[in-house]
């Protein structure tokens, strides 16, 4: 959460309540995509700690920004690994 300044609107944990609603959406329910942390950053500061974290952590890092496409090529290989991360750019 220190990467997104603590803010608990810019980040949300698979087993958090809301984190069905907040997560982006699949278009190919084949892959299914459950991240262990979706984030929302809102500077570009913020994205350079949540990737800096990430990678000290060792997860997988994901960019979204909004586009979609039918086989999920995009966050295929995060499935519902542990250690993965979506970085939401919209």
């Amino acid at each position: 959460m220190a990467a997104v300044g603590n803010n608990s609107n810019l980040a949300t944990f698979r087993g958090d309540i809301l984190y069905e609603f907040r997560a982006p959406p699949s278009f190919n329910l084949a892959y299914p995509v459950h991240p262990a942390v979706i984030t929302y950053p809102e500077t570009t500061a913020q994205v350079a700690e949540i990737v800096r974290c990430a990678v000290e952590s060792n997860y997988h890092i994901q960019a979204y920004s909004g586009g979609h496409s039918y086989g999920n090529y995009g966050m295929q290989h995060l499935t519902s690994s542990d250690s993965s991360l979506i970085l939401c750019v919209l």
